[in-house]
């Protein structure tokens, strides 16, 4: 196993007590996921311990299961029922009806449990990390470029320092 999935799969061991922190670490998982958008969320994860881990999260935030799941080599998790979403959305305080271009919505980030269980959620669908003994490096990827700009302060007040972060397209690279 590399380092990445090592660090997943201990922190899918991280208990899904509150709603609030639930909902957070699946926003997360959202805005780095394949597709996040009114007509689909599509989930694609390496990591069996996090392929376990997400049905439970998604009850546990919306209240919703998937409507289909993939195993294999990857595991594909979807949902495409237009109510489903219609929750997330809402959930997550986006308007389904309109089109928009996903933004990080601070609010629902506001204690500081759920800002770690955001970026825990953003690590396990966008993350990954070399092992430190070998070379600080993590690397997260998103496909929204609003999202990766606004998650890079959010990394750097949780960090507590201000460490070189560098940025290419749609990832954020921390050094």
């Amino acid at each position: 196993m590399s380092f990445s999935s090592d660090a997943k799969a201990e922190l899918c061991r991280v208990p899904l007590t509150r709603r609030c922190c639930a909902r957070a670490e699946a926003y997360g998982v959202l805005l780095y996921a394949g597709s996040f958008s009114p007509t689909e969320v599509r989930i694609v994860t390496e990591s069996e311990d996090f392929a376990a881990r997400l049905p439970k999260l998604f009850q546990k935030a919306f209240s919703v299961r998937f409507d289909a799941q993939e195993s294999g080599s990857k595991s594909i998790f979807r949902i495409t029922d237009g109510q489903k979403l219609a929750v997330i959305l809402e959930a997550l305080g986006y308007d389904p009806d309109q089109h928009y271009a996903l933004h990080v919505n601070f609010a629902l980030l506001e204690e500081e449990c759920c800002r770690a269980s955001f970026l825990r959620g953003v690590f396990f669908a966008g993350g990954s990390i070399t092992d430190p003994l070998k070379r600080y490096h993590l690397e997260l990827t998103t496909s929204h470029s609003f999202v990766s700009r606004e998650t890079s302060p959010l990394i750097q007040e949780m960090l507590g320092v201000y460490p070189k972060l560098t940025k290419r397209g749609g990832s954020s690279v921390l050094y």
